[in-house]
């Protein structure tokens, strides 16, 4: 039996962040977050990291960005997103995990699946290509895809469970501070000497 696959009459859904009014492309295909260069301001420098396009094209990389979007949905959603040479932004599939969001194909629209509120969607044309981080295809990129923890980067910040401080001792005890002062005579002749 084949399985159904999630597409609007014309293509994928798009959302829209309410802070910058700038349209993302909601893609449960892609690997990861990703965010065009061209709507950063500044130059920014080319790093190792590569992506691939759902065809096997390659996209260059230019670092880490991050974002907190406002959906409309009473609560924003942060994320870090990879700055790359695409045309759109791109929210992929682990982001709309983390935070209980839904896609909701037949009314295109995206649900929140804790605050129980939707957003409404607009449409995409099916030619926008999916982000991925292996091309596939080698033996290589099938071990990889196995493994997602050793190409997929933390897409969100984690938030920290425990109450642990780590402190490096400089001084035997408790850390000192004193107020800077006169030397008196006696010490400030022998600091002289």
């Amino acid at each position: 039996m084949a399985a159904k696959v999630c597409t609007t009459r014309s293509g994928r859904l798009f959302v829209i962040d309410r802070y910058s009014k700038q349209r993302y492309l909601v893609d449960t295909g892609s690997d990861l977050c990703v965010f065009p260069r061209k709507l950063l301001s500044g130059r920014r420098a080319r790093t190792d990291y590569t992506l691939y396009t759902a065809n096997g094209t390659t996209i260059l990389t230019y670092g880490w960005t991050s974002r907190s979007m406002n959906l409309g949905l009473r609560r924003d959603f942060p994320c870090r997103f990879v700055i790359a040479d695409i045309d759109l932004p791109v929210i992929e599939v682990d982001l709309l995990t983390h935070y209980g969001l839904l896609v909701d194909c037949r009314y295109i629209r995206l649900l929140d699946g804790v605050t129980s509120l939707s957003t409404p969607g607009l449409t995409a044309p099916p030619s926008v290509p999916s982000v991925k981080i292996i091309s596939g295809g080698t033996p290589p990129d099938i071990f990889l895809e196995e493994l997602p923890v050793l190409t997929k980067p933390a897409g969100t910040h984690r938030e920290v469970r425990h109450n642990t401080a780590h402190h490096i001792r400089t001084t035997p005890g408790p850390p000192l501070a004193y107020r800077p002062g006169r030397l008196s005579p006696d010490r400030m002749a022998i600091a002289k000497a």
